[in-house]
């Protein structure tokens, strides 16, 4: 959920951070891709998926693994959105 926060605080502030979009995105990507390993409470909430995409999206910040990644991840689990 942190990830997701500091994310859409940025995007809401307004406040262009390229390098750290870069660094939540590698770290997103890496979770959604280990997702299928781990314990459910580790998962990433809906809710958090949405609010990065809405982040990066708002941000203006190119993130097309990231997207894709977390489609993929939405695909799977909408009956949970």
């Amino acid at each position: 959920q942190a990830l997701s926060n500091t994310a859409w605080a940025f995007a809401t502030a307004s406040h262009a951070v390229p390098a750290l979009f870069s660094g939540i995105e590698a770290e997103v990507v890496a979770r959604l891709r280990a997702e299928g390993g781990v314990a459910p409470e580790a998962a990433f909430k809906p809710q958090e998926l949405s609010n990065l995409a809405w982040a990066f999206a708002t941000a203006g910040h190119e993130a097309p693994e990231l997207l894709d990644a977390i489609a993929r991840a939405a695909r799977q689990r909408l009956s949970e959105f």
